[in-house]
């Protein structure tokens, strides 16, 4: 992954390819419509344009192979069948809707610019609450309904009833890749053969693509991964990778296409929206007895076997960490009227461990006991349910963690009335699930201001690659940045408001914390830790106790602080 500057690798926008003909996208400005006409004569008179082709100018069977669910309790329907280009409907804000092919990327701008598209729009469904309504509009008609996945998980043994419950939510927010690299392309056939670059880095599923829609031969097909990092959601296959191919397929000439930055945040998968209900019952020491998961998932436009799968694997293991002896609940995904939302399993685990952390600092408020101290009680209990080293392991990884922060200082201290410290610490499995961390990061937080993460730490097994200990330091900055920052957000209608850097935060190497990495030992992959918030939001949730126990939503805003924090106030609950 840093091979680059030593020649190892290149950027494919980089590769030249004699004779190469360069792609762009007409895209929809419209979240749900009929399409009822696209115009393209106009812009075929622009100088350079070789073709123009819509949904109705594609082989047949060049649709991306949606994939089989094999579910024998609840509801989890097969996805739906995705067009490479929209056909008949337009389902999200930048669904590709033409494309054009023109001897430089300068004419096929002004081409796309150029084509007309008729819509005749329908109801929007924008957000969770809308696709879980009987009143909203039907995205897929040949699903029935906005509901794609309906799991029930059976509950434990029952807790003890003198046991105490408290509830919360947690309200994940949509957010988008936004990589260095964004989806990028280039085609070339010898005859039968394609030799096929793109910065995605699932060889597997694209070359499942490629065999299901061009019908090529294994051995006829050649993957050439540019060793750079992965762009985004690389869990999915682009529509544009394929579109690409087939283009110089059909044209008998290379193709190249290179996505630009507003493309990347209006069609590029994105990640993690769900809103979940949590129930936790525990007793006087603060030991969870049991815990209940209420999760509904954001599929977007598009779900895919592989994001429904990471709704499933959110809540598969959630509480194996800490030995709850009884983790039930529902989990949900419905879709929407918005990009598509993919999903790895290493972030799905990731999101799992953060709801468990959250029903944690839950319980630490609820008995006034530190954060930290509620964590190792609970890593003690599973020692004594069997699972001892992991449980010391814990421990240990909580201890160096602290002692790197703060010299064993425990959290919720505030400096002053209007200024609120905390220390917040979470524990954390990587892909391989026997791989552990522990984050944490000092907080300051000034209601209606500002949240500031002062200082953050890593500390887990780090990759032997060069530039591991770069990549636990960034995986823990992008943690902190998506509970400060990220969010894309959507109106009513289906219209994103943070299409642009301008209005989708993200913070500048200026804006992240200190950041100290103790590796514990070799690592996995350098994907193995997928980035995490658990730690920042039990710092902000330490710093301001009760004002923010009921309920988390992610990112935290200093608007949405200060509302929590005077309306709790107003109900008489002290700062």
């Amino acid at each position: 992954m840093i091979d680059l500057p030593q020649g190892g690798s290149g950027f494919v926008d980089s590769i030249r390819l004699p004779g190469a003909v360069e792609v762009a996208f007409v895209r929809s400005t419209i979240a749900h419509a009929e399409i009822d006409e696209v115009d393209v004569e106009e812009a075929r008179e622009i100088p350079g344009v070789v073709g123009i082709w819509t949904a109705a100018d594609l082989s047949p069977n060049t649709d991306l192979p949606a994939g089989h669910v094999d579910s024998p309790e609840g509801l989890m329907v097969d996805p739906p069948v995705r067009p490479l280009l929209a056909r008949e409907q337009v389902r999200f804000v930048g669904e590709p809707v033409a494309v054009i092919a023109a001897e430089n990327r300068y004419a096929a701008a002004d081409a796309a610019g150029m084509v007309i598209v008729e819509y005749e729009p329908l109801d929007s469904v924008a957000s969770i609450g809308e696709a879980l309504s009987s009143d909203s509009a039907t995205i897929h008609k040949d699903i029935g309904s906005n509901v794609v996945l309906d799991l029930e998980k059976p509950h434990g043994p029952a807790p003890p009833a003198t046991v105490r419950r408290a509830m919360s939510t947690w309200i994940q927010r949509r957010r988008a890749p936004a990589p260095a690299l964004p989806v990028v392309a280039a085609a070339r056939w010898k005859e039968k053969e394609l030799e096929l670059w793109s910065s995605s880095s699932d060889p597997e599923a694209t070359h499942a693509a490629v065999r299901a829609i061009f019908d090529v031969a294994e051995e006829d097909f050649t993957f050439v991964h540019t060793g750079l990092p992965p762009s985004g959601s690389c869990t999915e296959v682009a529509p544009e990778v394929l579109v690409t191919a087939y283009i110089a397929q059909h044209l008998g000439r290379p193709a190249t296409y290179t996505q630009s930055r507003s493309e990347s945040l209006l069609a590029m998968p994105h990640v993690q929206a769900h809103e979940a209900e949590l129930t936790v019952d525990f007793d006087d020491d603060g030991v969870i007895h049991s815990f209940d998961v209420n999760l509904v998932a954001d599929s977007g436009a598009w779900p895919t076997v592989s994001s429904l799968d990471a709704v499933c694997e959110t809540v598969r293991d959630v509480g194996a960490l800490y030995g709850i002896p009884a983790v039930g609940g529902r989990v949900r995904s419905v879709v929407t009227t918005t990009t598509p939302v993919s999903g790895s399993r290493a972030t799905a685990r990731a999101a799992g461990d953060t709801l468990v952390e959250a029903a944690l600092d839950l319980v630490a408020t609820e008995c006034s006991v530190d954060p930290v101290e509620i964590r190792r009680r609970n890593l003690d209990r599973a020692s004594g349910s069997g699972d001892n080293e992991t449980a010391l392991r814990g421990r240990a990884l909580l201890d160096r963690c602290l002692a790197i922060l703060a010299d064993g200082e425990m959290s919720g201290a505030a400096t002053d009335e209007s200024r609120h410290r905390g220390l917040g610490i979470a524990l954390r499995r990587g892909r391989n699930p026997e791989e552990l961390a522990a984050e944490g990061c000092t907080v300051v937080v000034v209601p209606g201001r500002e949240v500031e993460v002062e200082r953050a730490c890593f500390v887990g097994p780090v990759s032997q690659r060069a530039a591991g200990d770069g990549l636990a330091r960034g995986v823990t900055a992008l943690g902190v940045a998506r509970a400060q920052y990220e969010e894309m957000r959507y109106d009513e209608d289906g219209q994103p408001q943070t299409s642009t850097f301008v209005d989708y935060l993200v913070p500048s190497a200026a804006d992240s914390p200190p950041i100290d990495v103790a590796a514990t030992g070799p690592g996995g992959d350098p994907d193995s830790w997928a980035a995490s918030e658990a730690a920042a939001v039990s710092g902000v949730t330490a710093a301001l106790t009760s004002h923010v126990a009921a309920g988390v939503r992610v990112p935290f805003s200093s608007e949405e602080l200060w509302r929590s924090y005077a309306g709790r106030s107003a109900e008489g609950l002290a700062p």
